[in-house]
């Protein structure tokens, strides 16, 4: 299992992307990050959680108007090297 815990400035999130080998799970911790998993888009303020299965299209972004923060947990593990 990975843990990382990342502030996010705003408008920022990663490209589309998906995980072969890993589930992902987030936990929004400050701000609010637009989703896009598979079909489906929506927000999730601070508190929520969100679970992505390996293999489901995804990309998230901070839409609030300061930094966010988010942790990500993948499983298994491994992902620590693409964050520095």
């Amino acid at each position: 299992m990975s843990i990382i815990e990342a502030r996010v400035p705003v408008n920022s999130g990663p490209p589309a992307h998906f995980h072969k080998e890993r589930d992902e799970l987030f936990e929004i911790l400050e701000g609010t990050f637009r989703f896009r998993v598979g079909d489906d888009q929506f927000d999730a303020p601070a508190g929520t959680s969100v679970v992505i299965p390996r293999g489901v299209g995804h990309t998230w972004a901070n839409v609030g108007t300061n930094q966010a923060r988010i942790l990500l947990i993948f499983t298994p593990g491994g992902m620590e090297e693409f964050f520095p």
